[in-house]
């Protein structure tokens, strides 16, 4: 036994360093000298019969190539000739993987970048010959698909028809021992169908392929990894599972065994642990650990068993975080001659990630016997070029970056992952947490279209099909911690899914499983929160949380966002669950445009289904720089984009700071991780997996160890004083004791002071934040600009451990003296003029008989009825700014299922102006109900009008005065109140959209005097007299009114949208923004200007002769628009501003200075013109 143990460790390291010839299992790739690629769109496949495994092959109709079989071989055009190859019907060179969309998109959409018009929606061929040896004469022979396909694949060898697969992004195998011809070349041909699909992350919808209702997921056709042939010997090594413990250096492990023969076998197995990665370097030598010898075996003719091993291995090192410490597992079976029959390797890593006190008070992660923290992003599957898979490099790149943006795991979000990444992610060290897609879009709506749908049951079994195949696939990856079976699914499970669930633990005991994420109640037990724990059979339905929050993005960090250590955003403290904050922040900013178009051009990169997007894409912003005269503040479209990605880093970091000082959080996800061309801009990296902005904005707040300085105000006004509260934290660095924060300030003017010197005690252990020091004042005494409040930890031997750091912007409007004479003209006027004269401003109403003006302002355009701003609207608390909004599926408020608070006007459509959140709820039934109060802001008879699609009622003061509960078209409501200026008044406002399309919009009509006003005259005093004339709200109507004096030129409307797609705005230096941040994207310095719900936002492109002085940028269109500019009219200037600076002096918050900084500074500027 000991010489035949010599022999098989001699085998086993000679395996690990070379190729044998004489190796018992054998493996190749097919196709390396290349396919062929033809669209067959003559092909019948929109009602053929579908069929999930296991399919009997010789049932099912043949469908040839509509050409025949010679033509896909013949005429054979390279790929960069797919237009002719298009319009001659003619086949291409191509390589596998690969998609349609890589090779066919500028042919089928002329070059278009924007849009899908490329997509190729029906049959394609991908064609290639390989070689079978003769000496596999004997042998088990398997062609095995690495990655799957998409979406259906029919498998043809020699022209016969030899497998068939319709779970898609799956691998799959087929025997094709006796289909192929040995020692000749044989003709692999893969039917490749593609019914369509998405381009973006929605899922939540199935569609109609003839008779079935099926899946959605990305819409790409193809073979999606390598094409392997292995051979092997008859009795052979099935699979392996090698599964982690609690204990951490031990592991059960089944190895499944087949005998393919058609006589009994007898023969021997043997294990051994040989080491393949140290330190997250591969292992050139490999050293085997551990060694076993399982004895004599005896396996009957044409059938298979797994046997089960324990091994106990204290020389193991654990797979970590950053530290990759990787194994083989080998098993090797031998006959009774002691010959090797087959060596089967398996890859693992000695790791476990646990729930402990899981139905207890404090239930928490642990990986590998710590508490552990988890920072992740949703990552939803998409590359460039093909779509679907990743190079190496840019898999590695995928990783390196999550990394400097100080992320320790990634989701595959919505879409299976893909192996090669999580091959990288075992050797890196970076964790995975993983969900199939397209889960939910089976399920059929009311509004759903099921005409001719006969079969509603095949969508539901190829979705558990594909997550049990998922979990089988990647169960011995240590970097997959965690499955998640749907997104936000909303609903609770059906049997179905819950028996699929239980199946998926049985396939693998040891990870954590959900059924679902998001909108989940915290302490509550439902039946949507049902999730499964390691080695534990029970179905929970309590004890695990996930909430999401990204369709709630302001867009930029808020003064709001932390108002004092008990009152902040992401405060989940007495929460008794496993706590995920599964989508954070969908703020959203453009692609690196500059560095990816450079990258296609050295590398001579295909453009596949995305790149011509983004060549148009960089030409039009260079456009807008050049012809705005803007390169000189931005040198390069990459200065731009950096500083646009600055901000959504910003937010992110100081979000995921809020909950590390909650500390009660488990996993914190970012929405998102990559970009697309056609949505989703809230990825932290583009698809090339380029970092946007400054990666510290977001990994400082990452660290393991720091100081978080809480500044309760960013913004306050010179002279004032702002305070500060100090938090250390500690993820398992500190041990307990005593330590030192020294705190210090450094001024804009460059002066420094020692604020505080103070000693703190940190818990240290699993306590991984300590809240040490409360309310330091910090003055705002040195002049304006940027004050640093840095604060440096040291230990008992004045050694610096950590530091950190916040800043405050002192702005000074105040002690601005005027001067100069103008008039404002408003239907609500009286709250400038007041502003103005208490800038010692010379000011009035305005009316014809005005003398010579310097300035005019204009607000609103009094025209009846205008949208309710939301800053006039309260929560149910009597204090919160918005309204409290539940969300329900369902026209009849049939399920809950999420609650907000809603910060923005109620005017809405389900087309460019949807309810914050209607990504939880699609564009059809759905019902909602707001509840607060309305403040008022005047005295006497308010009338309101409400615009409505669909059912509504609207309570006030608890009386119902609306009730008009069914379908319809849009329709008007009208009603009034007496009011009281600045008394509260209750109202509660339910509404439903059944189908087709929706709109509601509350406006109201104050008693004021309406303006007596000739645009005549007004563009008489600017064109003869020099006024300046200031358009700060009504833009939109008063530039109307003055275009169609041909005061100013054509133009059109650009409104960007908001959450995950966004509206970032850049602003250059000029007097408006004197003593402010300028040639750069606007942070939180300027919130309440760009923040997502200040207003709707727009900007003015395709007009000539303006100068932009602050612009916006909204993804994915390849438009730039001016929000701020200035035009020449005759001997004076006509100003624009897309900002709501009138709504800023109703308020009386420190954040609103940064407002009126701006609105003096327009003032200052039209009186000095």
């Amino acid at each position: 036994m000991k010489s035949q143990w010599l022999i098989i460790l001699f085998l086993l390291s000679a395996a690990s360093c070379t190729q044998l010839d004489n190796n018992p299992r054998q493996t190749e790739i097919v196709g390396e000298s290349g396919w062929t690629l033809w669209l067959d769109r003559k092909a019948e496949w929109k009602y053929d019969e579908l069929y999930l495994p296991p399919v009997d092959i010789d049932k099912l109709n043949v469908a040839s190539p509509t050409n025949g079989w010679e033509a896909m071989y013949n005429n054979v055009l390279l790929a960069d000739e797919a237009k002719k190859a298009v319009s001659h019907n003619l086949p291409i060179k191509v390589t596998v993987p690969g998609t349609v969309e890589e090779y066919f998109w500028d042919a089928l959409s002329d070059n278009k970048g924007l849009g899908n018009s490329g997509d190729y929606i029906g049959v394609s061929w991908w064609n290639t010959t390989f070689k079978v040896s003769k000496e596999y004469k004997g042998k088990k022979l398997k062609l095995s698909f690495t990655e799957g396909v998409r979406q259906r694949a029919e498998i043809f060898i020699n022209e016969k028809l030899v497998g068939y697969e319709l779970c898609h992004q799956t691998p799959f195998d087929l025997d094709i021992t006796d289909v192929v011809d040995y020692g000749a070349d044989n003709r692999l041909s893969v039917r490749i169908t593609d019914p369509g699909g998405n381009f973006s992350w929605g899922d939540y919808e199935g569609f109609k392929w003839g008779k079935y209702f099926f899946p959605l997921s990305h819409g790409f056709g193809g073979i999606l990894g390598k094409v392997e042939l292995s051979a092997t010997n008859p009795l052979y090594v099935k699979d392996v599972f090698v599964k982690n413990k609690p204990s951490l250096k031990e592991v059960d492990v089944d190895i499944e065994l087949a005998n393919s023969t058609q006589t009994e076998q007898k023969f021997s197995v043997h294990v051994a642990i040989e080491e393949a990665w140290q330190k997250g370097e591969k292992v050139s030598i490999p050293k085997v650990i551990y060694t076993q010898d399982l004895g004599e075996m005896v396996l009957s003719a044409s059938s298979s068993k797994v046997i089960e091993v324990s091994a106990n291995v204290p020389e193991a090192a654990l797979w970590e975080i950053k530290n990759a410490n990787l194994y083989n597992w080998v098993t090797t079976i031998t006959d009774y001659e002691n010959k090797v029959v087959d060596i089967y390797k398996q890859r693992f890593g000695f790791r476990f990630l646990e729930v402990k006190d899981h139905q207890g008070e404090n239930p928490r992660f642990y990986l590998n016997g710590k508490r552990t923290t988890l920072i992740s992003a949703i990552s939803w599957g998409y590359w460039p070029v093909n779509g679907m898979y990743p190079t190496e490099e840019l898999a590695r790149k995928h990783i390196q970056s999550a990394f400097d943006l100080g992320m320790n795991i990634l989701n595959f979000h919505r879409c299976k992952g893909n192996e090669l990444v999580l091959s990288l992610a075992d050797e890196m060290g970076i964790l995975y947490y993983q969900e199939p897609g397209g889960y939910s879009s089976h399920r059929i709506k009311e509004s759903t279209d099921l005409t001719g749908v006969t079969d509603l049951k095949l969508g539901g079994d190829l979705n558990s099909q594909r997550f049990l195949r998922m979990v089988r696939r990647d169960r011995n990856h240590p970097s997959l911690v965690y499955y998640n079976m749907v997104n936000e699914p909303g609903w609770d499970p059906d049997e179905q899914a819950k028996e699929t669930l239980i199946e998926s633990h049985k396939i693998d005991p040891t990870r954590f499983k959900s059924y679902g994420s998001g909108f989940m109640t915290a302490g509550q037990k439902q039946a949507h929160k049902i999730h499964m724990i390691p080695y534990d059979e029970t179905l929970h339905s309590e004890g695990y949380c996930d909430q999401h929050n990204a369709g709630e993005s302001q867009g930029v960090y808020l003064d709001e966002n932390y108002n004092s250590p008990e009152d902040f955003e992401r405060n989940t403290k007495g929460v008794n669950e496993i706590f995920v904050w599964g989508e954070e922040g969908a703020v959203a900013s453009p692609p690196h445009l500059e560095q990816i178009v450079k990258h296609k051009k050295s590398t001579h990169e295909k453009n596949g289904w995305d790149g011509a997007d983004y060549e148009d894409w960089l030409t039009a912003y260079h456009t807008y720089l050049k012809e705005k005269r803007l390169e000189a503040q931005f040198p390069s479209v990459t200065d731009l984009i950096k500083s646009m990605g600055d901000v959504m880093y910003y937010e992110h970091g100081r979000f995921l700071e809020n909950a590390r000082i909650a500390d009660d959080f488990d996993i914190y996800i970012y929405n998102g991780y990559e970009d697309m061309k056609n949505d989703n801009f809230s990825g932290a990296v583009d698809v090339y997996r380029n970092v946007k902005g400054n990666p510290e904005l977001m990994s400082q707040y990452a660290k393991p160890l720091y100081v978080a300085v809480k500044a309760r105000n960013k913004i306050g006004h010179l002279g004032e004083t702002n305070l500060v509260d100090l938090y250390v934290i500690n993820e398992h660095v500190l041990s307990k004791g005593t330590y030192q924060v020294k705190l210090r300030l450094e001024a804009p003017n460059g002066e420094t002071e020692e604020i505080n010197n103070l000693f703190v005690q940190v818990t240290g252990g699993d306590t991984f934040c300590d809240f040490v020091a409360k309310e330091i004042p910090v003055s705002l005494s040195y002049g304006t600009g940027h004050y640093k409040i840095k604060a440096e930890l040291y230990d008992n031997t004045n050694k610096k451990i950590a530091d950190g750091h916040d800043e405050i912007l002192a702005v000074d409007w105040k002690s601005t003296k005027l001067g100069g004479k103008g008039a404002v003209l408003s239907s609500d006027s009286q709250i400038l003029v007041d502003f103005i004269r208490q800038l010692s401003g010379s000011v009035e109403p305005y009316t014809q008989e005005c003398g010579q003006l310097d300035y005019l302002c204009l607000g609103k355009m009094y025209n009846g009825y205008s949208i309710l701003p939301a800053i006039n609207f309260v929560g149910k608390d009597g204090k919160s700014s918005g309204l409290n909004l539940d969300y329900f599926r369902g026209k009849n408020f049939d399920k809950k299922v999420d609650t907000r608070l809603s910060k923005v006007s109620i005017d809405f459509n389900s087309t460019d102006k949807q309810i914050p959140g209607y990504d939880i709820l699609g564009k059809t039934e759905f019902s909602l109900r707001w509840e607060g109060y309305i403040l008022s802001e005047v005295s006497g008879i308010v009338k309101f009008q409400l615009k409505h699609d669909d059912g509504v009622k609207i309570w006030l003061d608890d009386k119902l005065i609306i009730d008009k509960w069914g379908d319809g078209l849009s329709r008007e409501q009208l009603f009034s109140l007496n009011m009281t200026k600045n008394k509260l008044y209750k109202i509660k406002i339910e509404a439903y959209q059944n189908t087709g399309e929706w709109n509601l919009a509350l406006s109201w009509n104050l008693p004021t005097m309406e303006q007596k006003y000739s645009i005549d005259d007004i563009l008489s005093r600017v064109h003869n007299n020099g006024t300046t004339l200031l358009i700060l709200d009504g833009v939109e109507d008063w530039l109307t009114a003055l275009h169609q004096k041909n005061a100013i030129p054509a133009y059109k409307v650009f409104y960007p949208a908001k959450s995950w797609v966004g509206s970032t705005f850049f602003v250059k230096e000029h007097p408006f923004f004197d003593e402010l941040p300028v040639n750069q994207a606007m942070n939180w310095e300027y919130q309440e200007l760009v923040r997502y719900d200040a207003c709707r936002h727009f900007g003015l492109y395709d007009m000539k002769g303006e100068e932009p002085v602050a612009s916006v940028v909204g993804s994915p269109f390849h438009q730039i628009a001016t929000s701020v500019g200035i035009l020449p009219y005759g001997k004076g200037k006509i100003v624009f501003s897309s900002f709501n600076l009138l709504s800023s002096l109703r308020k009386d918050t420190k954040a609103s200075n940064v407002s009126k900084k701006v609105l003096t500074n327009y003032l200052k500027w039209a009186i000095q013109e």
